[in-house]
C-alpha cells in the first residue's frame, strides 16, 4: 500500500501552524517580560517597538500585576518678584482627573495620559541609571548630593531634552486650559516618589516623599 505524498496544502497548513505557535509564544514571553521588569518597550528592544505598538498592543489588564501609582510629576509656578507665591500642579493626578471627568468619551484625555506616562517612564529610567552610576562612583554621599548631580546630568543630557520638553509642553497646556496668567512667572519640574508604607510596618514614616529629579527654574 502506497503512502500518500504530502500535498502543497498540507505543507502550507503545517508551516502556518508552526508560525502561529511561535508568534503566540513570542507574544506572551514579550508581554510577561514587560510586566515583570516594568521597562518601556523602547528600552527593552528599540528595534521592535513598531512591531509591538502595531500588532501586539494590549488594551486589557487580565494578567498585569496590580501597581500603586507612586509617582508625581510636579509642575511648580512661582512669581519672580515674590517667590513665596507659588502654585503646584501634579500632572499625573490632573490627567487622571480629566479622564474621569470626560469619561466615557475621553479618548483625547486618555491619549494625553498615555503620552505623559510613556515620557515619564523614559525619563525615570535614565534618572535611576544615572543615580546608580553616581552611587558606585561616589559611595556614601548624601541624598541631596545625588539629587543635585543627577538633576544636572539629566538636564544637560541632550537625549532627555525631548522628554523634558514634552512634559513642559503638557504643563503649559494645562495652564492655558485653566487660564493661568504666566506673566512675570517661572516654572520648575520635579519627579517625586510617593513612599507607600508596608502593610506590616507600624513605624511612622519620617518623610513620605522623595524627590529624585528636579530642574532649575526656567522662564516662560
Amino acid at each position: 500500500m502506497q503512502t500518500k505524498e504530502p500535498t502543497v496544502y498540507n505543507i502550507a497548513y503545517k508551516w502556518v501552524s508552526y508560525c502561529l505557535v511561535l508568534a503566540f509564544i513570542y507574544y506572551w514571553f514579550f508581554t510577561l517580560a514587560i510586566i515583570f521588569f516594568y521597562r518601556p518597550v523602547q528600552v527593552i528592544t528599540p528595534r521592535q517597538t513598531w512591531l509591538y505598538a502595531t500588532f501586539l498592543r494590549q488594551e486589557w489588564r487580565l494578567f498585569e500585576i496590580p501597581r500603586v501609582n507612586n509617582r508625581k510629576m510636579i509642575f511648580i509656578i512661582r512669581d519672580k518678584r515674590q517667590p513665596a507665591q507659588a502654585d503646584t500642579i501634579d500632572l499625573v493626578q490632573y490627567s487622571i482627573a480629566q479622564k474621569r471627568k470626560y469619561a466615557p468619551f475621553n479618548n483625547y484625555e486618555d491619549a494625553l495620559e498615555r503620552l505623559l506616562s510613556n515620557v515619564m517612564n523614559r525619563l525615570e529610567v535614565q534618572v535611576l541609571e544615572k543615580k546608580a552610576n553616581l552611587q558606585k562612583k561616589f559611595p556614601g554621599e548624601t541624598q541631596d548630593f545625588y539629587l543635585r548631580q543627577v538633576s544636572q546630568l539629566t538636564e544637560a543630557d541632550t537625549a532627555q531634552e525631548v522628554n523634558l520638553q514634552n512634559i513642559i509642553a503638557f504643563g503649559k497646556h494645562i495652564l492655558e486650559k485653566e487660564k493661568v496668567n504666566t506673566t512675570g512667572k517661572e516654572y520648575q519640574l520635579s519627579l517625586v516618589y510617593k513612599i507607600i508604607p508596608s502593610q506590616n510596618s507600624t513605624a511612622p514614616l519620617r518623610n513620605d516623599e522623595e524627590i529624585i529629579f528636579i530642574t532649575a527654574y526656567r522662564n516662560f
